[in-house]
């Protein structure tokens, strides 16, 4: 099994958006064709299957057998964009295990530059050839690839919830209506959650060049924050709703319409819960 280095985010590739088309779509699809396979040794994936490479260019990808409904692994068979090497793997994270992970990783490093990105709900993760980016709380200073794949076999560990805090209500309130541009303004906290929350901002804002710092903000930190901190901030919402002006609510409306179209770049899927 391939040995990976457990890395942070800064290690992520940052794209040039200004440069050209960096790799085909039969470069795309080779690519995904090899993740597939890897993960049927693990499992069922899909729902579309490998992609016929013999086509021309001018044809559209034509998917090899049939499809399969609610695969372990569900393998998204569309290129976000032409600038990330990556290919996007959803599933639960009881389907992650330290062999699957070795393997995605031998794959991969017969091709340079390239990563899966696994969204697992509550968390992600990133593989490459030589080395693993874990991504949200539940992996929160993991060292090594056994002890995500043991992570992965139980609940998140929240502890117990913050105070209420007035000034960081005011944070999630921004970025929940899509407005916070940069976490230079926030109010400095000690909780780790919050420190976590402006590092993964800052890596987002770096690797996507603000592109993505407003409209996928709130998805990538949402859970690094304790769920019973979220639920406080959402019930002081819902008491001054009534109070709130219509452009707000517009805002919330086309915010979340936004996420629930993110990219898959992004740290984990929306799940739809605050």
């Amino acid at each position: 099994m391939a040995k990976l280095r457990i890395v942070s985010e800064s290690k992520l590739p940052s794209s040039d958006w200004h440069q050209p088309a960096q790799f085909t779509w039969r470069e795309f699809y080779d690519f995904r064709n090899h993740v597939i396979r890897v993960l049927r040794r693990f499992g069922s994936a899909g729902p579309m299957g490998e992609v016929d490479l013999s086509t021309d260019d001018q044809s559209a990808p034509k998917f090899l057998g049939p499809a399969i409904d609610e695969p372990d692994y569900f393998v998204v068979d569309d290129m976000w964009n032409e600038h990330e090497r990556l290919s996007v793997v959803e599933c639960a994270p009881r389907h992650v295990t330290a062999d699957m992970l070795g393997a995605l990783a031998e794959m991969a490093a017969a091709f340079p530059g390239w990563w899966v990105k696994l969204n697992l709900g509550d968390s992600g993760l990133v593989v490459f050839g030589d080395k693993a980016v874990p991504l949200g709380r539940r992996f929160w200073d993991c060292k090594g690839i056994d002890e995500i794949a043991d992570r992965c076999t139980k609940p998140i560990d929240y502890g117990r919830a913050p105070p209420f805090s007035e000034a960081m209500y005011a944070v999630w309130l921004e970025l929940v209506r899509g407005e916070s541009r940069s976490v230079r303004h926030w109010p400095r906290s000690s909780q780790r959650q919050w420190v976590e929350a402006r590092h993964v901002l800052d890596e987002m804002s770096r690797r996507w060049e603000g592109r993505a710092s407003i409209q996928f903000a709130y998805d990538g930190i949402r859970h690094d924050l304790h769920p019973k901190m979220r639920s406080q901030f959402v019930q002081r919402f819902l008491v001054t709703l009534a109070s709130q002006p219509k452009s707000t609510m517009e805002q919330l409306r086309i915010s979340k319409g936004m996420r629930a179209k993110r990219c898959g770049c992004g740290r984990t899927p929306t799940t739809g819960s605050a």
